[in-house]
C-alpha cells in the first residue's frame, strides 16, 4: 500500500505537534540533571529516537519520552565514567613509566 503525499503531511503534523507539546518539558527534565549543552544535545537525541518509532503502532507518550531521556542520560554518564577512568588509568601509568625512568637514570 503506497502511503500518500496526504498521509505524510499529515503524519508530520501531528508529529511538529507533539513536538511542540513536548519538547520544553523533556528539556526541563534533562536540564535540571545535566548542562545547558547536554539537556539539548540530549532531548534532541530523544526526538529523534520518537519521530523514528512514529510510524509504527505504538502511541507515544510524555512518560516514553521521559524514560527514553533518562536512559540515554545514564548512558552519557556511564560514558563520561568511563573516559574519566580510562583518563586516570592513563595518567597514573604515565606516572609510573616517568618514576621507572628516573630511577633507571639514577641508577647509572
Amino acid at each position: 500500500m503506497a502511503v500518500t503525499t496526504e498521509e505524510i503531511n499529515r503524519q508530520t503534523t501531528c508529529f511538529e505537534d507533539f513536538y511542540e507539546q513536548h519538547v520544553d518539558t523533556v528539556y526541563r527534565f534533562l536540564r535540571v540533571r545535566a548542562t545547558e549543552h547536554l539537556a539539548e544535545e540530549l532531548t534532541a537525541e530523544v526526538f529523534v529516537a520518537a519521530f523514528k518509532k512514529w510510524d509504527s503502532s505504538e502511541t507515544l507518550q510524555l512518560g516514553w519520552l521521559i524514560t527514553t531521556a533518562r536512559r540515554r542520560l545514564i548512558d552519557e554518564w556511564r560514558r563520561q565514567d568511563r573516559s574519566r577512568r580510562r583518563e586516570s588509568e592513563l595518567v597514573a601509568r604515565g606516572k609510573r613509566q616517568h618514576s621507572c625512568e628516573e630511577t633507571a637514570t639514577d641508577d647509572r
